[in-house]
């Protein structure tokens, strides 16, 4: 809850605010909506589980988190990288510089 300077009372909106920064930061169709989806991504890259993003977020099932929360391609790289460096391994193949970094990782 935040308390309006002017009149001491609750805000019972926060529009007024929020169309100005939209607009100060170039953003006019920007909605909060956009952010929390952002922040939920954020935080799936960032390799946090979606279960802590449901918790996060307030979801009460897993499915409506994974409609916000999408994998960035770098940790989907990372995965498919790590699977390829353990391939390469068990093959008795020299791993390549990045294969070798997932082996490590993984280790």
């Amino acid at each position: 809850m935040f308390i309006n300077r002017r009149t001491k009372a609750p805000h019972t909106t926060i529009m007024k605010v929020w169309t100005r920064l939209r607009e100060k930061a170039g953003l006019p169709e920007l909605r909060v909506h956009d952010l929390r989806h952002m922040y939920a991504s954020f935080l799936v890259s960032a390799g946090r589980s979606l279960y802590d993003v449901q918790v996060i977020l307030g979801h009460s099932h897993p499915v409506v988190t994974q409609r916000y929360a999408h994998l960035s391609t770098r940790a989907m790289q990372e995965a498919a990288d790590t699977a390829s460096a353990r391939i390469t391994s068990a093959l008795g193949e020299e791993p390549k510089n990045a294969e070798r970094e997932e082996l490590k990782k993984a280790a």
